[in-house]
């Protein structure tokens, strides 16, 4: 068959076709390829975490925790039991939850623009006050989130995933801010964070084994943030110059006579961090002794349960690996690589509460330990700062994606909503 263009219209050897019903023709290929990136958009979308038999779980679910702090039973649960009258009777106990982390938040971005070096040495002293009494607040403020959900009759499991799940964002948040504020430099803060982190993986971890959260005479919840507390206004009111004083030059350590053989150049910023540091991973311990015990005493296998440690510690050797490999631009901008990993850890540790809480078995290897080494191996051969944050925009992007879903399924199936209090009608 001959053909040929005449202005609008195709001449063919038998009639002539106007070209808008030539390009018809060429349609129906391109609605395939809008419906296939549909199709896919839509599976993204609706992609269940959690499933049938794990909702159907929830509804056995009780939660069960014991803090043996005297701080936290004659001090500050008598505070939040008078201060949870002043929280309004129509507030959600998942909006007091979010509400309580934004003046931390607020200072951690704060911390991001004048000390992008994470040396504040020249920073406003209303930073730190800002963050010092901000974590104070969200202490607070963690802790009125279930009694405001007891009080309103809206206890529910997503209240405990979604408290703890903003838990494990905020616990590198504050570390990073205060790391910053003592000017302990990027090396440092990356070794604090994961100090904090570990101690908040073996408690959860702890939890899934033995069904309840534990928390020790002195614990990280309660004297772990206040000690932070009081080391961010102190540097607000001393200068975070004072946190880079040599140990020997105090004169405590002088007369002791051990400064020069034991701390060398420490500085006190330096000497406080390895100091809280001892208690946290005696912490460790005791959870495995517990969990250990209580396996033994259940007669069931140890193997699974030490693996779901080791997608920690993998999580670990892969950023220490990034660390090494891309020393130069950790050190040029510490906040974004971290912030990559505290999301990363956050996603992973909101993952093994879910599974506690739909009695789900928890996979060793995971969505977020792969965009790790995504990020880890590939920046072995592309040096750049751009494809590191082009794996922060990945890993916040697919966490945001887990948020969305998890609270989506888990609304759906127990018919509430995460934000606001139902009315009741009369």
């Amino acid at each position: 068959v001959s053909t040929q263009s005449t202005g609008s219209f195709v001449q063919t050897n038998r009639q002539y076709l106007p070209t808008t019903m030539v390009e018809k023709r060429n349609r129906p290929q391109t609605r395939e390829k809008k419906n296939l990136a549909t199709d896919l958009f839509q599976k993204i979308k609706d992609h269940k975490y959690i499933g049938k038999e794990g909702l159907k779980a929830l509804l056995e679910y009780k939660y069960r925790s014991c803090d043996k702090s005297y701080l936290s039973y004659y001090v500050l649960q008598p505070f939040w039991n008078y201060s949870i009258r002043f929280v309004p009777i129509w507030l959600a106990p998942n909006l007091v939850t979010l509400i309580g982390m934004v003046p931390l938040t607020l200072a951690f971005i704060w911390t991001i623009f004048v000390c992008p070096t994470m040396n504040c040495a020249s920073a406003n002293p209303w930073l730190f006050y800002l963050a010092g009494l901000g974590l104070f607040w969200y202490q607070t403020l963690d802790n009125l989130d279930g009694r405001q959900a007891r009080r309103t009759g809206t206890s529910s499991p997503l209240g405990q995933l979604f408290d703890h799940g903003v838990d494990s964002v905020v616990i590198s948040i504050a570390g990073i801010t205060a790391s910053a504020a003592s000017s302990l430099g990027p090396t440092v803060t990356f070794l604090q964070v994961w100090t904090g982190a570990i101690t908040f993986w073996f408690a959860t971890w702890e939890e899934y084994h033995t069904g309840v959260l534990t928390l020790g005479y002195i614990n990280g919840p309660t004297e772990g943030i206040l000690i932070v507390v009081g080391m961010l206004l102190s540097t607000g009111f001393y200068g975070p110059s004072s946190w880079l004083v040599l140990v020997k030059d105090y004169p405590i350590f002088q007369s002791l006579g051990i400064a020069n053989t034991l701390f060398g150049d420490w500085t006190i910023g330096t000497f406080t961090m390895f100091c809280c540091a001892a208690p946290c991973y005696s912490t460790c311990l005791t959870n495995v002794n517990t969990v250990v015990r209580h396996l033994i005493a259940e007669k069931k296998p140890l193997g699974p349960a030490f693996l779901q440690l080791g997608t920690y510690f993998s999580l670990m050797g892969v950023s220490l690996f990034w660390w090494f490999s891309q020393y130069d631009l950790w050190v040029q901008y510490p906040y974004f690589f971290q912030f990559t990993i505290a999301l990363a850890f956050a996603e992973l540790t909101s993952r093994l509460i879910l599974a506690h809480l739909c009695h789900l078995p928890y996979e060793f290897f995971q969505r977020p330990l792969v965009v790790v080494c995504i990020g880890a191996f590939g920046s072995v051969f592309v040096r750049s700062p751009y494809f590191g944050f082009a794996v922060l925009a990945l890993i916040s992007v697919l966490f945001a994606h887990y948020c969305r879903g998890v609270i989506v399924e888990i609304c759906a199936f127990l018919k509430i909503r995460p934000l606001t209090i139902p009315v009741k009608k009369d």
